[in-house]
């Protein structure tokens, strides 16, 4: 039985290298182009995030959640935080100190998401959770600074290559409760069950890409492609732990993975964001033993293998690897270990309840007395995306600038001609996947709240850039511009567009 387990919930050492190491670039490539360029405009007081919003919302909705990020609205207390942020997420990506890196990325990765709230989406959330299972596993153990520092000052010669604990039990677990549940909660919705959702949802233009578009004109695909998402993601989540043929299975359902998600970045990377990044790379630690030693048979283990040796030998390298201290190596009670396995194993029936509950609301639910594990955690989770894509519009805005020259602009599109018409290629306005999450709780979800803080913002953003009177701005209007998605058997026949103002604004 403990073989068994072990074949199912064990992972390769250097499967978890590899995760790391992509984990960390996936980190920094978010921070440098994402995170770095959205500073001013969305983490500070001065943006149209000022945290007296944000606090007062995640009083009513999210009073666990804890963030460092609050702490002050400044720019740069801020990018200080961010330049933090950077750094273990390099120490991560090299293997230093491991598990601190990860810990401190895990933390950042959450107190961002509580400083924003509502400008990220399901690649981020997927984030921060496999962030948080890897604090449980060894990481570092090969391919990493800390395991070239342990060789350096011990004799280590243990030839184990499988991670076999609680927390590499839960890193494997994350991955199934994404797809089976994903796939689950797609089963029981009628646009699914019809056939009709990818249809649909390659209809909802501020989402999707030009190829996305252009086969959202062809409704007769939509039934093959919505059943075989549906069955890809229920049947290969069960068979990544099948006892039977394991690495066959896992083979097979890492590929049709593989292939979902570069169908999803292909025609909705505007709505996806990272997901598809994320996704793949949470899959890797499935890749079982015999892949690595395949690779390392190959003649590109001997080029990878004389590039270290050149790195090592390098006198820059031996100089910054001569003033750093290994690891400790601690020594860990038994009991302490128990503890911790029985923990881990907590929070994995957490997570599971919490799927759980979003099928079947009424009947399962996190007790009261607990819900602020997942708050505290940011374990929570739900993986409806594209639940029910029928009921998505297209929408977009005019951001109607009046100035006091008289002259009028849409800033939204950046034109001096107003076009109340739905622009093409609506995706390529929103600077990234964040903008996108924010335009959808702009014209929806806090459409009560956001409007406002927008316009004061594009308002004091145009003023401090134009500084002849004649051109400051004295108004703005802020406008909802909605398309309902025309049926399958209605292709080609566009809604009519419906326009309503969200907002009017006096610049002071």
């Amino acid at each position: 039985m403990y073989e068994l387990l072990k074949k199912l919930f064990g992972i390769d050492y250097r499967a978890l290298a590899v995760f790391r190491i992509l984990i960390g670039l996936l980190l920094i490539i978010e921070i440098l182009f994402e995170q770095l360029g959205d500073l001013a405009s969305l983490y500070t007081d001065e943006g149209i995030l000022p945290r007296q919003l944000i606090i007062a919302l995640s009083q009513a909705s999210f009073p666990w959640r804890i963030s460092i990020h609050l702490a002050n609205g400044n720019y740069f207390f801020q990018l200080f935080l961010t330049i933090v942020q950077l750094i273990f997420a390099f120490w991560l990506c090299i293997g230093y100190r491991t598990k601190l890196a990860t810990f401190i990325s895990w933390y950042f990765i959450t107190s961002v998401l509580g400083r924003t709230l509502f400008i990220f989406n399901g690649g981020d959330y997927l984030l921060r959770l496999l962030l948080f299972w890897s604090i449980f596993t060894p990481l570092g153990k090969v391919w990493s600074i800390d395991s070239f520092l342990l060789k350096k000052n011990t004799n280590n010669k243990n030839q184990e290559t499988i991670s076999f604990a609680a927390g590499t039990a839960a890193l494997l677990f994350q991955m199934f409760l994404l797809y089976f549940f994903s796939g689950l909660i797609k089963s029981r919705e009628t646009g699914w069950i019809s056939g009709d959702a990818v249809y649909y949802s390659l209809n909802i233009d501020y989402l999707t890409t030009p190829l996305g578009n252009w086969l959202g004109k062809f409704p007769e695909i939509s039934e093959p492609l919505s059943y075989a998402t549906i069955c890809i993601e229920l049947i290969g989540a069960v068979l990544l732990f099948s006892p039977l043929f394991t690495n066959f299975f896992r083979y097979l359902s890492i590929i049709l993975f593989l292939g979902l998600q570069v169908g999803f970045y292909l025609c909705m990377a505007p709505a996806v964001g990272l997901f598809p990044f994320v996704s793949t790379i949470g899959i890797i630690p499935f890749l079982p033993s015999n892949f690595w030693n395949y690779l390392s048979s190959l003649s590109i283990k001997n080029i990878v293998q004389n590039l270290f040796n050149k790195i090592q030998s390098n006198k820059v390298f031996i100089q910054i690897i001569s003033q750093l201290k290994p690891p400790t190596d601690r020594i860990i009670d038994n009991k302490y270990k128990i503890t911790g396995n029985i923990l881990i194993l907590f929070f994995m029936l957490y997570c599971l309840v919490s799927n759980l509950s979003v099928i079947y609301p009424s009947k399962i639910r996190i007790p009261s007395q607990l819900s602020f594990i997942g708050g505290i955690l940011h374990l929570d989770q739900g993986w409806n995306m594209f639940e029910k894509p029928n009921g998505f519009y297209t929408f977009w805005n005019v951001y109607l600038a009046k100035l006091k020259n008289g002259k009028q602009l849409d800033l939204f599109q950046n034109t001096e001609k107003i076009n109340w018409q739905k622009p093409k290629n609506l995706a390529q306005y929103y600077r990234n996947s964040h903008w996108n999450c924010l335009s959808a709780a702009i014209n929806s979800t806090y459409k009560d709240y956001l409007p406002a803080y927008l316009a004061d913002y594009l308002c004091r953003n145009w003023n401090t850039k134009h500084k002849l009177i004649e051109e400051k701005m004295t108004e703005m209007e802020i406008y909802n511009m909605s398309q309902a998605p025309s049926p399958p058997e209605e292709k080609g026949i566009p809604a009519e567009i419906q326009k309503s103002l969200l907002y009017k604004y006096k610049c002071p």
